[in-house]
């Protein structure tokens, strides 16, 4: 019987342990990194002190519960959103949202690489019968993010985790999950960031308005 064109293969394989490796690991990481600046329970007066930082009703349902139940629900999209908005963290060389340069090492630049590799691998997940190259760039940028991190927290075993992550055995149903994740996890920030827009759209519409009724009304006096 000929091999289905839709069978799992190697390259299937690998790009579930990218996406168990970014959502897993990448949250472990974003966790002790906003831990370390944020302790759970100081969180709420955090954000009760600072500007103001736009969630989401799921989100805003974690952050009330956080004193007794920690980071653990928060995903990368949550985290990342905590780390630049709320951390007081020193932000990338290039800014936030911005792909560092190779020579950019900095704590941040390391928590922009998490975020960016997350939407990186799902790019390469949607065509995992193009096996590329673009996967061991990937896996060699993580390598290089948890052995940074394990320097900066001493007690931490991120390196070792990734090449656990590298060689343990991955069933069809894993490598479903891990997928699954991470399409969730882009099209929830796809769809903030549209909602956002639309909102700055209408914002901009409603000040250009008011302007211009302004600019009558003036006009109409003199």
């Amino acid at each position: 019987m000929a091999k289905s064109l839709y069978s799992t293969t190697e390259e299937h394989t690998k790009s579930a342990r990218m996406g168990r490796a970014v959502v897993d690991l990448g949250g472990d990481i974003c966790r002790s990194v906003l831990s370390k600046y944020v302790p759970p329970q100081e969180l709420l007066g955090k954000l009760q002190v600072g500007r103001p930082v736009r969630f989401e009703n799921m989100q805003r349902e974690l952050i009330m519960d956080v004193s007794s139940t920690g980071y653990e629900a928060f995903d990368l999209t949550l985290l990342y959103k905590l780390l630049r908005n709320v951390a007081g963290i020193d932000p990338p060389k290039k800014g936030w949202g911005k792909p560092p340069r190779e020579s950019d090492l900095s704590e941040s630049d390391d928590i922009e690489r998490i975020h960016n590799l997350r939407n990186d691998a799902y790019g390469h997940i949607t065509c995992t019968r193009d096996p590329g190259k673009e996967w061991d760039k990937y896996w060699r940028e993580l390598e290089g993010v948890c052995e940074r991190m394990d320097k900066r927290f001493i007690d931490t075993t991120f390196l070792q985790d990734l090449e656990f992550i590298k060689t343990c055995p991955m069933d069809e149903q894993l490598e479903k999950t891990y997928t699954q994740k991470l399409k969730e996890m882009n099209e929830k920030e796809f769809d903030l960031s549209s909602r956002i827009h639309d909102l700055e759209g209408k914002y901009m519409q409603y000040i250009i308005y008011n302007l211009c009724t302004c600019v009558l009304r003036c006009l109409m006096e003199t």
